[in-house]
């Protein structure tokens, strides 16, 4: 199985040697920092159980290169452990799961470096752990955001959230943007890259726009001041739905107001709209909402911002 599906995958890989170590061995290029990601994705929770073998391999793979993205790195490796019912490591599950890896590793540049693979009675458990590389010292952070920074939103917010409820409708087929924004998200790394130099701080929206605000605001000690009219939002949703959707992976970072124009041109390059949707102050509160909300004009409060860990 190993020789079959997941070798092939590490043929660019030299560290990895063809997968018959127990470990690879790898070597940045000079002048570079590793920026290391993991994360776990696990059937019923991450991605619906009867979510088809291409689901589950590019949604694992891509919120991984998402969380790269945010930091403005390239891809380079990643490992994979997977965890899951015998099943699972049949030809019918395991060939389009494979596929679709190679197919993303093709699109952005990353390949398999090892992994480990384990049977058990239970739902599906794939760990990515991704690694990326930048310019020493130009890797974007939560924690730069600075008095009088614009702040802006990539893409539209709620699309993957509509996706989710169309598939819990049993919708399943077709082309609707939003289900595939909710089965196959597409990871900003061409955005965070050309980012370096001009954001202040970033991060990737997984847990949804107001609740992932909140946590770059903590980060940085800033308030944000957010009108609900400028935030590009899916239309088929009530907006205190569409802020609180998780999954978008779309980028949330600030900029001084110098770089208006610079942002601009990156965003036309690259066909993706980068919204300027509010401000940050530099006053915090730790115990008070970082987030300053605005709707006609007048404060408002939503109740459940965003998806909770814990």
């Amino acid at each position: 199985m190993i020789w079959q599906y997941f070798a092939p995958l590490s043929r660019s890989c030299a560290g990895a040697r063809g997968l018959r170590d127990d470990a690879a061995c790898l070597t940045p290029p000079l002048g570079h920092q590793i920026v290391i990601t993991t994360d776990g994705n696990i059937g019923g929770v991450h991605f619906p159980l009867n979510a088809p073998p291409w689901v589950m391999a590019h949604r694992s793979l891509a919120v991984n290169l998402s969380d790269l993205a945010a930091m403005g790195a390239r891809p380079w490796v990643y490992s994979l452990s997977l965890s899951a019912p015998a099943s699972f490591f049949s030809e019918q599950v395991l060939a389009p799961f494979c596929r679709t890896l190679g197919h993303l590793q093709q699109d952005y540049g990353i390949t398999l470096s090892g992994g480990d693979t384990t049977v058990y009675n239970g739902p599906p458990h794939i760990h990515i752990t991704a690694l990326g590389l930048v310019p020493r010292g130009q890797a974007l952070h939560r924690d730069g955001a600075r008095d009088g920074d614009d702040l802006y939103v990539s893409g539209r917010i709620g699309d993957a959230g509509r996706g989710l409820r169309l598939w819990q409708a049993g919708q399943r087929e077709g082309q609707d943007s939003d289900l595939l924004a909710y089965l196959a998200p597409t990871p900003r790394l061409a955005l965070g890259q050309g980012l370096r130099g001009l954001a202040s701080a970033c991060m990737d929206i997984s847990d949804g726009f107001l609740g992932d605000l909140g946590h770059l605001c903590h980060a940085s000690h800033v308030t944000a001041h957010v009108n609900v009219e400028d935030i590009p939002l899916n239309p088929h949703l009530p907006w205190q739905d569409a802020i609180g959707c998780g999954d978008d992976y779309e980028l949330l970072f600030t900029a001084p107001p110098q770089h208006r124009g610079a942002i601009a041109r990156l965003g036309a390059g690259l066909n993706l709209p980068l919204t300027r949707v509010g401000y940050i102050e530099g006053i915090y509160e730790p115990f008070l909402q970082p987030v300053a909300l605005k709707h006609g004009g007048l404060p408002v409060t939503v109740s459940a911002p965003s998806f909770r860990h814990f």
